[in-house]
Protein backbone atom coordinates (compact mmCIF):
# COMPACT_ATOMS: atom_id res chain seq x y z
CA UNK A 1 0.00 0.00 0.00
CA UNK A 2 1.02 3.56 -0.68
CA UNK A 3 -0.42 6.73 0.87
CA UNK A 4 0.49 10.14 -0.51
CA UNK A 5 -1.06 13.58 -0.30
CA UNK A 6 -1.49 15.87 -3.27
CA UNK A 7 -3.03 19.25 -4.01
CA UNK A 8 -6.03 19.70 -6.27
CA UNK A 9 -4.60 22.74 -8.02
CA UNK A 10 -1.93 25.41 -7.94
CA UNK A 11 -4.07 27.98 -6.13
CA UNK A 12 -6.35 25.51 -4.36
CA UNK A 13 -6.26 24.89 -0.65
CA UNK A 14 -8.05 21.53 -0.87
CA UNK A 15 -5.45 18.77 -0.44
CA UNK A 16 -6.45 15.12 -0.79
CA UNK A 17 -4.63 11.94 0.12
CA UNK A 18 -4.61 8.93 -2.19
CA UNK A 19 -4.53 5.33 -0.95
CA UNK A 20 -3.06 3.01 -3.59
CA UNK A 21 -2.30 -0.70 -3.77
CA UNK A 22 0.03 -2.81 -5.88
CA UNK A 23 0.72 -6.53 -5.71
CA UNK A 24 4.13 -7.63 -4.50
CA UNK A 25 4.28 -10.35 -7.16
CA UNK A 26 5.22 -7.66 -9.70
CA UNK A 27 8.88 -6.84 -10.22
CA UNK A 28 10.25 -3.34 -9.66
CA UNK A 29 9.98 -2.42 -13.35
CA UNK A 30 6.28 -3.30 -13.39
CA UNK A 31 5.55 -1.53 -10.07
CA UNK A 32 7.07 1.68 -11.44
CA UNK A 33 4.31 1.83 -14.06
CA UNK A 34 1.11 3.68 -13.25
CA UNK A 35 -1.10 0.83 -14.47
CA UNK A 36 0.26 -1.47 -11.73
CA UNK A 37 -1.29 0.64 -9.00
CA UNK A 38 -4.96 0.54 -8.03
CA UNK A 39 -6.45 3.58 -6.34
CA UNK A 40 -8.51 2.27 -3.44
CA UNK A 41 -9.78 5.69 -2.41
CA UNK A 42 -9.17 9.35 -1.72
CA UNK A 43 -9.19 11.02 1.68
CA UNK A 44 -10.03 14.73 1.76
CA UNK A 45 -8.59 16.94 4.45
CA UNK A 46 -11.38 17.90 6.82
CA UNK A 47 -11.06 21.45 8.05
CA UNK A 48 -13.07 22.93 10.85
CA UNK A 49 -13.32 26.64 10.33
CA UNK A 50 -15.66 29.05 12.00
CA UNK A 51 -18.51 29.82 9.64
CA UNK A 52 -19.33 33.38 8.58
CA UNK A 53 -22.96 32.73 9.48
CA UNK A 54 -22.07 31.97 13.11
CA UNK A 55 -20.10 35.20 13.38
CA UNK A 56 -22.97 37.21 11.90
CA UNK A 57 -25.40 35.53 14.30
CA UNK A 58 -23.22 36.45 17.30
CA UNK A 59 -22.85 40.04 16.08
CA UNK A 60 -26.63 40.37 15.79
CA UNK A 61 -26.96 40.40 19.57
CA UNK A 62 -29.81 37.87 19.52
CA UNK A 63 -30.46 36.27 22.92
CA UNK A 64 -29.78 32.78 21.53
CA UNK A 65 -26.34 33.91 20.34
CA UNK A 66 -25.43 35.08 23.84
CA UNK A 67 -25.45 31.54 25.27
CA UNK A 68 -23.37 32.03 28.42
CA UNK A 69 -22.14 29.25 30.71
CA UNK A 70 -21.12 30.10 34.27
CA UNK A 71 -18.01 28.22 35.43
CA UNK A 72 -16.51 29.06 38.86
CA UNK A 73 -18.43 32.32 38.96
CA UNK A 74 -16.99 33.56 35.65
CA UNK A 75 -19.06 33.76 32.48
CA UNK A 76 -17.59 32.11 29.39
CA UNK A 77 -19.53 31.82 26.18
CA UNK A 78 -20.14 28.29 24.92
CA UNK A 79 -18.25 29.18 21.71
CA UNK A 80 -15.12 30.20 23.66
CA UNK A 81 -15.18 26.90 25.56
CA UNK A 82 -15.73 24.99 22.30
CA UNK A 83 -12.79 26.80 20.62
CA UNK A 84 -10.48 25.89 23.51
CA UNK A 85 -11.50 22.23 23.27
CA UNK A 86 -10.94 22.23 19.49
CA UNK A 87 -7.45 23.68 19.92
CA UNK A 88 -6.53 20.97 22.44
CA UNK A 89 -7.93 18.11 20.39
CA UNK A 90 -7.13 19.25 16.83
CA UNK A 91 -4.35 16.70 16.20
CA UNK A 92 -6.35 13.89 17.79
CA UNK A 93 -9.49 14.73 15.80
CA UNK A 94 -7.49 14.95 12.55
CA UNK A 95 -5.99 11.48 13.12
CA UNK A 96 -9.40 10.04 14.07
CA UNK A 97 -10.98 11.48 10.93
CA UNK A 98 -8.14 10.02 8.85
CA UNK A 99 -8.54 6.56 10.43
CA UNK A 100 -12.33 6.62 10.09
CA UNK A 101 -12.11 7.42 6.37
CA UNK A 102 -9.40 4.74 5.92
CA UNK A 103 -11.60 2.14 7.62
CA UNK A 104 -14.43 2.87 5.18
CA UNK A 105 -12.10 2.64 2.17
CA UNK A 106 -10.49 -0.60 3.41
CA UNK A 107 -13.73 -2.33 4.47
CA UNK A 108 -14.01 -4.53 1.36
CA UNK A 109 -10.22 -5.02 1.24
CA UNK A 110 -10.25 -6.47 4.78
CA UNK A 111 -12.92 -8.95 3.67
CA UNK A 112 -10.75 -9.93 0.67
CA UNK A 113 -7.79 -10.47 3.00
CA UNK A 114 -9.89 -12.72 5.19
CA UNK A 115 -11.25 -14.88 2.37
CA UNK A 116 -8.49 -14.77 -0.25
CA UNK A 117 -9.30 -15.05 -3.94
CA UNK A 118 -8.88 -17.43 -6.87
CA UNK A 119 -6.85 -16.14 -9.78
CA UNK A 120 -5.65 -17.48 -13.11
CA UNK A 121 -1.96 -16.65 -12.73
CA UNK A 122 0.26 -16.46 -15.79
CA UNK A 123 3.89 -16.97 -14.77
CA UNK A 124 6.84 -17.44 -17.14
CA UNK A 125 4.54 -18.26 -20.05
CA UNK A 126 2.55 -20.91 -18.16
CA UNK A 127 -1.04 -20.42 -16.96
CA UNK A 128 -1.87 -21.67 -13.45
CA UNK A 129 -5.66 -22.05 -13.15
CA UNK A 130 -7.47 -21.17 -9.91
CA UNK A 131 -4.40 -20.14 -7.96
CA UNK A 132 -5.38 -18.94 -4.50
CA UNK A 133 -3.95 -15.52 -3.68
CA UNK A 134 -3.76 -14.72 0.01
CA UNK A 135 -3.27 -11.00 0.36
CA UNK A 136 -1.44 -9.40 3.26
CA UNK A 137 0.11 -5.98 3.75
CA UNK A 138 3.61 -6.11 5.26
CA UNK A 139 3.98 -2.31 5.35
CA UNK A 140 2.47 0.93 4.14
CA UNK A 141 4.74 3.26 2.19
CA UNK A 142 3.99 6.93 2.85
CA UNK A 143 5.44 10.38 3.41
CA UNK A 144 6.11 11.86 6.84
CA UNK A 145 2.83 13.75 7.29
CA UNK A 146 0.67 10.80 6.25
CA UNK A 147 2.80 8.39 8.33
CA UNK A 148 2.34 10.58 11.39
CA UNK A 149 -1.44 10.54 10.92
CA UNK A 150 -1.42 6.81 10.28
CA UNK A 151 0.38 5.93 13.50
CA UNK A 152 -1.15 8.72 15.60
CA UNK A 153 2.11 10.58 16.20
CA UNK A 154 2.26 14.09 17.65
CA UNK A 155 2.55 16.26 14.57
CA UNK A 156 4.30 19.39 15.80
CA UNK A 157 8.08 19.60 15.29
CA UNK A 158 8.73 23.25 16.05
CA UNK A 159 11.10 24.72 18.63
CA UNK A 160 8.17 25.22 21.03
CA UNK A 161 7.81 21.47 21.60
CA UNK A 162 9.48 20.45 24.86
CA UNK A 163 10.41 16.89 23.80
CA UNK A 164 10.25 15.56 20.26
CA UNK A 165 10.74 11.94 21.29
CA UNK A 166 7.75 10.07 22.60
CA UNK A 167 9.79 7.58 24.62
CA UNK A 168 12.61 9.59 26.21
CA UNK A 169 13.30 13.01 27.73
CA UNK A 170 15.15 14.36 24.69
CA UNK A 171 14.94 18.18 24.60
CA UNK A 172 14.14 19.60 21.16
CA UNK A 173 17.14 21.92 21.14
CA UNK A 174 19.48 18.92 21.76
CA UNK A 175 17.87 16.54 19.25
CA UNK A 176 20.76 16.83 16.77
CA UNK A 177 23.16 14.72 18.91
CA UNK A 178 22.90 11.07 17.73
CA UNK A 179 25.13 9.81 20.58
CA UNK A 180 23.17 11.40 23.40
CA UNK A 181 21.67 9.15 26.09
CA UNK A 182 18.47 10.47 27.64
CA UNK A 183 16.42 8.77 30.37
CA UNK A 184 13.27 7.00 29.15
CA UNK A 185 9.88 8.42 30.03
CA UNK A 186 7.65 6.61 32.48
CA UNK A 187 4.22 5.44 31.36
CA UNK A 188 2.42 8.39 33.04
CA UNK A 189 4.87 10.82 31.41
CA UNK A 190 4.06 9.41 27.96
Amino acid sequence: MYIDGCSTGQFSDLPVTALKLSLGIHNRKARDKERSWLELGWIPQVRKESARGKKMFQQSGHLESLNVTVIDGEGDSADEIEEEEEEDEDGVVKAQDFHTMLSVILESFVELQRTGMLWNLKYKGKLYHSTELVIFVPYVKCDTEEADLLCGKYLTRTINVKHICRYCHCPTNEADDPRAKYPPKSQPAI
